[in-house]
Parts: C-alpha cells; structure tokens; sequence
C-alpha cells in the first residue's frame, strides 16, 4: 500500500488480491495476474 497526502491507497492489483481472499472470485484472481504482470 501507498500513502500519499495521508490517504492510503492501494495498487489494482493489491485491490483484486484482496477482493480474491475475502470473496474467491476466479475473476478478481484472473484481475490480479493480470495486474501483476503489468507492473513487473
């Protein structure tokens, strides 16, 4: 997670990981690799 003027913020894909953990979403995971491969 970021912070920036105080407000934390998150990437896309940390976003979509964590909709993953709570919900199992095939989609958010699919999402979350997606996002993953963009920012490496």
């Amino acid at each position: 997670m970021l912070e920036r003027a105080g407000i934390l913020t998150m990437s896309p894909a940390d976003f979509f990981w964590k909709i993953f953990e709570a919900t199992g979403s095939i989609t958010a995971y699919l999402l979350y690799r997606q996002y993953i491969s963009k920012e490496t």
